[in-house]
C-alpha cells in the first residue's frame, strides 16, 4: 500500500478504540480479531521520554464491528487465568502450572 492508499483505507471507516488491557498484547489481540473476521489495526503512540511517559499501543476497529470485537476478546480472556505462583498464563481448567511444578524442587 502506498501512503495515499493507506490514508484512503483509514478514511473508509469510523474507527473505535477498544478498551486497553494493561496485561494484554495488542499485536496478538489484533491478530486474534483479524483471524475472526474483524478488521483491526494497532495504533502505536510515540513515547515521550522527556516526561518518562510510555507511548503504549491501542487496538482500533471499525465502529460497526466494535461490539463483536469486545465480545470476542472478553470470551477469549475468560478461557485463561494467571498462575498465582509465577504469573504464567494457564487455561482456566488447568489445575497446576507445569512451570511451577517442574521448578518446585529447584530450591532444595
Amino acid at each position: 500500500m502506498n501512503p495515499r492508499e493507506f490514508v484512503d483505507f483509514l478514511d473508509r471507516y469510523q474507527w473505535e478504540k477498544l478498551p486497553s488491557d494493561r496485561d494484554g498484547n495488542p499485536v496478538l489481540a489484533a491478530g486474534f480479531l483479524r483471524n475472526h473476521g474483524i478488521l483491526a489495526r494497532v495504533s502505536k503512540k510515540v513515547p515521550i521520554s522527556m516526561f518518562q511517559l510510555s507511548g503504549g499501543s491501542s487496538i482500533l476497529v471499525p465502529a460497526e464491528q466494535a461490539e463483536e470485537a469486545k465480545e470476542l476478546i472478553k470470551n477469549q480472556a475468560g478461557r485463561f487465568r494467571t498462575c498465582e505462583g509465577c504469573g504464567h498464563i494457564l487455561f482456566i481448567d488447568e489445575e497446576e502450572c507445569s512451570f511451577c511444578s517442574e521448578n518446585s524442587g529447584a530450591d532444595k
